[in-house]
This record gives structure tokens, sequence and C-alpha cells, in this order.
């Protein structure tokens, strides 16, 4: 390869490692009063956000995570982040109501 193309792929792939951002997340779906919500929470790596989405089409719902409240009617996202230390732990939780 010449000079050119080595210093073009080396920095394409700099810039993937940069930018990409792993995390991990946890879809689950649980039941409030036997009725399905769906519960997104995890933590985006290189970020340093974590984060905690949920929804019901039934149930009012809200979504916490680390103390950052978020709350929604039936038939919409309830969507709470918090940035956070990469070192401390991430609480996420959900409720309903109604």
């Amino acid at each position: 390869m010449t000079k050119i193309k080595k210093a073009a792929v080396s920095m394409l792939i700099g810039a993937v490692s940069v930018f990409a951002v792993p995390g991990i997340a946890n879809a689950q779906t649980v039941y409030y009063k036997g009725a399905a919500v769906q519960w997104d929470h995890g933590r985006y790596l290189k970020l340093g956000k974590a984060y905690s989405h949920v929804y019901s089409s039934v149930y009012s719902h809200s979504a916490t995570v680390n103390g950052n409240y978020a709350s929604a009617k039936k038939q919409q996202w309830a969507k709470a982040s918090k940035y956070v230390a990469p070192w401390s732990t991430a609480h996420a939780y959900w409720n309903c109501w109604g």
C-alpha cells in the first residue's frame, strides 16, 4: 500500500474506535397487573451514560436511573438517563400505576 492509503486506513480505524459506542443493554418484558411492560435499561460505556426506558400501552409509568426520574402517560416512552462515572454502579428502575 502507498503511504496515503495506509494513513487513510489508520484514520478510519481510529475514527471507528473513537466514535463507536458499545454498551451494556438489557431489554426485557416485565408485567404489571398482568399487562406487559417493555423495559430497556443499560449503559453506554464510552459516554458514561446510564439509561432506563419504559413503555406501557395500558398504564401510566415512569423510569428512574440513579435518581433521575421521567414519567409518561400510557402509549408513550418514559426515558430517564444520567451521566455516571465509569467505576460507579448504575441503578435502573421502572414503575407503573393506574
